[in-house]
């Protein structure tokens, strides 16, 4: 006699097997040793957080557009800017002179003209000449400073005066006047007896202090004037 065929096994209601069956379905991973659900590669690890554009680093100058200049693009820019004050600073310093020679030998009478003037006369004249200059080089740089962010040097090479704040359209008039001050006063000053020349020093340490300046590269007036020397977009 043949025998009945055993019953169907019952199925759950996810329509799979009872356990010790066949395989997961497919998609589906096999639980971890430990119990939690599986991950797949690199989950769970700690991303680094995304970078800001444009941040600013710490304590330093927003670099948009320009990167803070080199040293020696500054140098350079100072040089032709020097060259450009300093022509007109010598002829009014030579009409100067000439004007108080002129006057010492005609006081000495016409059997003494050609002679030297005395020490007075020429610090006078070093004095007179040194203010002339003074003028100038202000004007000259502050009114190129606040009309176009830069002098002539500057544009020869590619260089902009802005706020250390970061860009703006134009340098404030008073910031541009206190830049030029505090770069060409100490200059005009070698004309005092005595201390002259040690004052004479303080824009040659000016134009140094950005080589160990950090972040922002400023020079004394710079700093002054809360401005930074950034390349030209």
């Amino acid at each position: 006699m043949n025998n009945p065929p055993p019953p169907d096994r019952p199925r759950d209601p996810g329509g799979r097997a009872d356990e010790g069956g066949g395989p997961p379905p497919e998609g589906e991973r096999p639980p971890s040793p430990g119990g939690g659900p599986s991950r797949g590669y690199g989950a769970g690890r700690a991303q680094p957080p995304p970078e800001r554009e444009g941040e600013p680093p710490a304590g330093g100058y927003r670099r948009q557009p320009g990167q803070l200049a080199e040293w020696w693009q500054r140098l350079v820019a100072r040089i032709i800017d020097t060259i450009i004050v300093g022509i007109p600073y010598v002829i009014v310093l030579a009409v100067v002179l000439f004007a108080f020679a002129g006057t010492a030998a005609t006081d000495y009478g016409t059997e003494t003209y050609g002679a030297q003037p005395s020490g007075d006369l020429t610090l006078g004249a070093r004095v007179i000449g040194a203010v002339v200059g003074f003028v100038i080089a202000v004007v000259y740089e502050a009114l190129m400073l606040a009309a176009f962010g830069r002098t002539v040097g500057k544009m020869v090479m590619r260089l902009q005066v802005v706020p250390i704040t970061g860009p703006a359209p134009r340098l404030p008039m008073s910031a541009a006047v206190l830049r030029a001050l505090t770069w060409y006063l100490p200059a005009f000053l070698n004309w005092i007896p005595y201390i002259g020349w040690l004052i004479s020093l303080v824009p040659v340490l000016n134009g140094l202090w950005p080589l160990w300046d950090k972040p922002n590269r400023q020079s004394l007036n710079d700093k002054v004037a809360k401005t930074v020397v950034v390349t030209a977009a």
